[in-house]
């Protein structure tokens, strides 16, 4: 006779969790380690036992958990969101309504926002580059009203300019920037 089992797939973040349970003691298994042993944090493992408590069911199902992706909390974000689907497909009536009023069945869409071009991160930019851009404009502006350009190696160059440009080289090399369209921009806007 096969054994009775019940399934849910939770997901958290970047972490998805495939939920079985098994009417048993309570013993949970993630990733063929004990709850105990692959969390570290008290607070985690009180997280991924709460639909449990919220059901009313606390010891009356063993859970074999495989987890995969993210980090610790979203993993056990994850668990807790499989083991209450599975819990829902265990007994509908009992569990559904608490562990909805509870917000356990709702998968929680917050991700991380992906990277965009032209920035360091999803919404950071590049202060440094932008800083001496704008700096890079506004001496532009000020030497051309009044300097006399000098040719230097087929590009023309304010005084000014070649001290911001030195300093533009320097800042670049201490902050590591490997952005080569960067250089490329500057001699444009200097050879205009």
């Amino acid at each position: 006779m096969a054994k009775l089992q019940y399934q849910g797939t939770g997901r958290r973040k970047h972490s998805v969790a495939r939920v079985r349970l098994i009417p048993g003691t309570g013993k949970i298994t993630v990733n063929k380690k004990d709850l105990e042993d692959y969390f570290g944090m008290e607070i985690v493992k009180r997280e991924v036992k709460r639909p449990f408590d919220i059901a009313g069911c606390p010891g009356k199902f063993d859970v074999i958990a495989t987890v995969t992706g993210g980090g610790f909390t979203g993993q056990a974000g994850a668990l807790r969101h499989g083991i209450s689907r599975a819990l829902c497909q265990a007994d509908r009536d009992a569990y559904r309504a608490p562990l909805k009023a509870a917000g356990f069945l709702t998968r929680d869409s917050r991700m991380k926002e992906r990277k965009k071009y032209g920035l360091k991160e999803s919404k950071k930019s590049f202060t440094v580059l932008q800083a001496l851009i704008e700096t890079v404009f506004k001496t532009i502006l000020q030497t051309s009203k009044d300097s006399k350009p000098l040719q230097l190696q087929g590009f023309l160059f304010y005084k000014n300019l070649q001290e911001l440009l030195k300093c533009c080289l320097l800042a670049t090399y201490l902050q590591q920037i490997k952005t080569p369209s960067f250089f490329d921009i500057l001699l444009f806007l200097l050879s205009k």
